[in-house]
């Protein structure tokens, strides 16, 4: 069979290869009745066992009606004899993802894997309400649009639930399958949608090995290697999880896919929270200590700048008060309310004059005693007078006393 680019089969001018398998090979092409990009599936080998795959794919997708579906539009055969489908184009896969994730070094993050494994979950829990499994869950076969729109596609190896087969991917098979004795179930397909999910996690696949009967080996009896070996970043909880899923006995796995993505979208949160309910224990005690370590530190500084440092004597700090002289303000103070006495400081006037005495002497010999060192005229006066009388007589009265002296 050789087609290449520009060839016309039916109503699809072949573009370019975009994927090769064992048995079929996918070529771009463009549908010229509608001018849209189609994606063509061409059987490379003409044997009835790959026959029945491509009818039982065409019959199941056409009767499945759920939108996560990649839609196959037509069927026929190439002009030297070859079947085909004519299915929905897709940007990408999410196997070419994977790849581009290891090239960089980097992984899913739990809630991308929750997202882009959703619509998988929820077209394998319908089609196991109408029987069928898939038993081919694999990146190769999740594909992914530019608007983030996840499918699943190839249901070339679908069986009825209750049946026993060996069909199936080697690094994806469930024990079942790899026992071929062994019915297959819905847990079937969420063996394989978890190991997708360990591989998303951790860029590795749960099991090592090239080689097709070792990996079904594995499968088998091996135990998986845990989730948090390939990459301790993730929770426990999470590691629990997938390690449920890949369960030998499928008995222990979820009981649906949806179940699946869903714990594993969830659990983070149940983690955290549940380091919350422990958060008032837990932090306790830093809570104290730290800062009691703050204050000792920053005393443990301050100590010896305050020792060394001297206390300044000319500028007032905002709380102290001067302590000897107070300076004066602009403001004048408010005048005092309560009269105060008047101090003993005389005030700067002119010398006063002595008042008069309020009572003249009664006698000559107080007057004369009182006025003796003060030589004045008056007082040598009133002497004369004072001596011309007796002593048992009595000094005429003072005229201030309302008599007239006549002299």
């Amino acid at each position: 069979m050789q087609i290449q680019p520009g060839d016309v089969i039916g109503s699809y001018q072949i573009y370019s290869e975009i994927g090769r398998g064992g048995r079929t090979v996918v070529y771009q092409v463009s549908q010229r009745t509608t001018g849209r990009w189609v994606a063509l599936k061409v059987l490379r080998k003409q044997d009835p066992r790959a026959l029945e795959e491509f009818r039982r794919e065409a019959e199941f997708t056409a009767n499945l009606g759920h939108g996560s579906v990649r839609q196959v539009y037509d069927a026929g055969q190439t002009p030297d004899g070859y079947p085909f489908l004519a299915m929905q184009f897709v940007d990408t896969s999410l196997r070419q993802l994977l790849r581009a994730r290891q090239e960089q070094g980097r992984t899913f993050s739990q809630q991308e894997v929750a997202r882009t494994l959703g619509p998988v979950a929820d077209v394998l829990d319908h089609v196991h309400g109408m029987g069928i499994v898939h038993l081919d869950i694999k990146p190769e076969n999740i594909f992914i649009f530019r608007d983030g729109q996840v499918v699943l596609g190839d249901f070339g190896s679908a069986r009825q639930i209750g049946g026993a087969t060996h069909e199936g991917t080697p690094r994806y098979l469930s024990p079942e399958q790899a026992a071929g004795d062994r019915l297959v179930s819905a847990q079937s397909d969420v063996y394989s949608l978890a190991v997708v999910a360990y591989e998303m996690l951790t860029g590795q696949l749960p099991f090592g090995g090239e080689l097709d009967i070792v990996l079904v080996r594995q499968h088998l009896e091996a135990t998986p290697r845990p989730l948090r070996q390939a990459n301790p970043h993730l929770p426990r909880e999470l590691e629990k999880v997938i390690g449920n899923a890949l369960s030998k006995d499928p008995r222990q796995r979820p009981a649906s896919a949806r179940a699946f993505v869903e714990r594993v979208r969830t659990a983070r949160s149940r983690a955290v929270s549940g380091r919350r309910k422990g958060l008032g224990r837990g932090l306790l005690i830093p809570a104290i200590v730290v800062p009691l370590v703050l204050f000792l530190g920053i005393a443990l500084i301050a100590l010896p700048i305050l020792k060394t440092t001297p206390t300044p004597t000319n500028t007032p700090t905002a709380t102290s008060l001067p302590t000897s002289t107070t300076r004066p303000t602009l403001t004048p103070s408010p005048a005092p309310t309560q009269t105060l006495a008047p101090t003993a400081t005389p005030r700067p006037t002119s010398t006063p004059k002595p008042p008069p005495p309020t009572q003249p002497p009664t006698s000559a010999s107080s007057a004369r005693g009182r006025y003796a060192a003060i030589e004045h005229p008056a007082t040598a006066t009133l002497h004369r007078f004072t001596s011309a009388f007796p002593a048992n007589e009595t000094a005429p009265r003072s005229p201030a006393q309302g008599d007239t002296y006549v002299q």
